[in-house]
């Protein structure tokens, strides 16, 4: 990238004018045994000028669970179940501070964000075209302490219970 433009530590417009290259490799892979899925993606990256645009070196998501077709001779009705895990993760890195005045992202370098799991559990049932999910995201807040911000003094939510129906219509 040649004169790179965002907004300095002090949240002031700012143009790197030498060159800045990102490089990375992304990797994907769904695995299926028997009933058992896990689809993960993990990437490695890696910027040319870190003091510039500082990346975490790995991120990785990463989601296993087990899927059962159950089928009902009595109405011929079928209910397809996922019971899994969800887990995010990436390497420690200078994630970019908020400024609410401007609704602009700037680059500090005091906070760390990363080197922390966020474990989700879930619960998915399907009928026809009618889906139930069940999940518990952040299972894991409050293990490790209270410090887990993704953006400098913004916190990802404690651990909650959530639940939905998503119901697909006929167009």
């Amino acid at each position: 990238i040649k004169n790179y433009t965002d907004f300095d530590t002090l949240a002031l417009p700012s143009q790197y004018s030498r060159g800045l290259s990102v490089a990375a490799i992304t990797l994907r892979k769904g695995l299926r045994v028997w009933k058992f899925h896990l689809d993960s993606d993990v990437i490695v990256q890696k910027s040319t000028n870190s003091e510039v645009l500082d990346l975490p070196l790995a991120a990785i998501r990463s989601s296993g669970y087990f899927e059962h077709l159950f089928r009902f001779k009595s109405t011929g009705g079928k209910l397809n179940t996922q019971l899994g895990v969800d887990v995010i993760y990436n390497t420690l890195y200078h994630p970019y501070s908020y400024m609410p005045a401007t609704g602009r992202f700037y680059r500090q370098d005091q906070a760390t964000a990363g080197d922390y799991p966020f474990i989700n559990v879930f619960l998915n049932l399907k009928i026809k075209r009618t889906r139930l999910f069940f999940m518990f995201d952040h299972l894991n807040s409050g293990r490790t302490g209270y410090n887990y911000d993704m953006v400098p003094s913004y916190p990802m939510n404690i651990r909650m219970f959530r639940y939905g129906l998503a119901w697909t219509f006929y167009n």
